[in-house]
């Protein structure tokens, strides 16, 4: 399947089967599951064979539906040990991400808080910056829309508010765009800060 098929299952205004039910029949319900089933097949796919190579471990790779409604994007992360931060990839209407970032979902039950989480990143990130090719990479927060123009990272003033730190690609992706090798690239390139993250993090549980 065509990448550039992927963000066209999220052109639409309703997510929840509850309003979902209210517009449309019964079998025009079922066509959309169908749709996206078979896009989110091919995500996952896509996503695994990356993972395979990179060698990180299990895959988390969030489901289509959370039985009341439908995403409006799709999900999946990279998570070494039991942390809170993570390297998410995400496709929406929009874009295809991957960057660093702090889970708030069950945070309460692995390592690490936000406040330390961005505490690390602060003091890591002007090191790690100097490793990759900044113009390529972009910053946000969780209280930005995922949908937002993202602040380019070679601009960045330090914040209080945990960060997410990636790489972000608009569609129409280019014919040659190689989903595995962009993906794994920008993974790799991510890791280091992110494991500087987490052993910030293991040291602030010790004392």
């Amino acid at each position: 399947m065509n990448i550039n098929e992927w963000p066209k299952i999220f052109q639409r205004e309703a997510f929840s089967f509850k309003v979902l039910k209210q517009q449309l029949s019964e079998s025009e319900i079922e066509a959309i599951k169908v749709d996206y089933k078979l896009i989110w097949n091919d995500w996952k796919s896509a996503n695994l064979q990356t993972a395979a190579k990179l060698d990180l471990g299990k895959l988390k790779i969030e489901s289509w539906t959370n039985g009341w409604k439908i995403r409006d994007h799709f999900w999946t992360c990279y998570r070494i040990g039991d942390v809170n931060p993570c390297i998410g990839v995400l496709v929406n209407r929009q874009q295809l991400q991957v960057y660093l970032m702090f889970q708030n979902y069950k945070s309460e039950t692995r390592l690490g808080t936000s406040t330390q989480y961005q505490s690390a990143v602060n003091q890591q990130l002007a090191n790690w910056q100097r490793t990759v090719n900044s113009t390529e990479y972009y910053v946000w927060t969780a209280s930005q829309s995922e949908l937002e123009t993202h602040q380019r990272l070679d601009q960045y003033q330090e914040s209080d508010e945990p960060l997410m730190i990636g790489k972000v690609w608009y569609f129409p992706l280019a014919a040659e765009f190689n989903f595995e090798q962009e993906v794994s690239k920008a993974v790799s390139e991510l890791l280091p800060l992110y494991r500087e993250v987490i052993g910030s993090l293991e040291v602030a549980a010790d004392e």
